[in-house]
């Protein structure tokens, strides 16, 4: 990829490339998702509204311990604070929330508690992962 290139997409892309060796954020968001869900497979689409797309994972060796991947689907930054997803009553209680971050390859992690069968979080156009405990 040219760093000067002109349109849209131009630099999109994981790395620069061998003239320039740059690694781009999607690379560092692309093996967040690996890092983190490389033993979780998909089980459900709880929801493609216009104000959160969430999906389910199971765990491959435990199908009943389940992840989420969760975003917002809007393309003008809207940030919906204090989110809340809920959760069946079997769920776990504590949780870890990694929000992808552009110089990390396992993200940034948060400990979140499910109070009342509801995580909640301030929620983006920017995936998060939700892991159980």
């Amino acid at each position: 990829n040219d760093e000067n290139a002109q349109g849209p997409y131009a630099t999109s892309g994981m790395i620069g490339g061998p003239a320039n060796n740059v690694v781009y954020p999607m690379w560092y968001y692309w093996n967040t998702f690996v890092n983190r869900l490389a033993d979780y497979q998909p089980d459900t689409v709880l929801s493609e509204t216009s104000q959160a797309y969430i999906y389910r994972l199971k765990y491959r060796a435990q199908p009943a311990k389940k992840a989420y991947v969760v975003f917002a689907p809007s393309i003008n930054g809207s940030i919906i604070k204090n989110f809340s997803l809920n959760l069946p009553a079997a769920a776990a209680h504590r949780f870890t929330l990694v929000r992808l971050n552009d110089t990390s390859t396992t993200g940034k992690p948060e400990n979140v508690q499910l109070t009342n069968h509801q995580l909640h979080f301030n929620l983006t156009e920017s995936p998060v992962i939700i892991l159980p405990d």
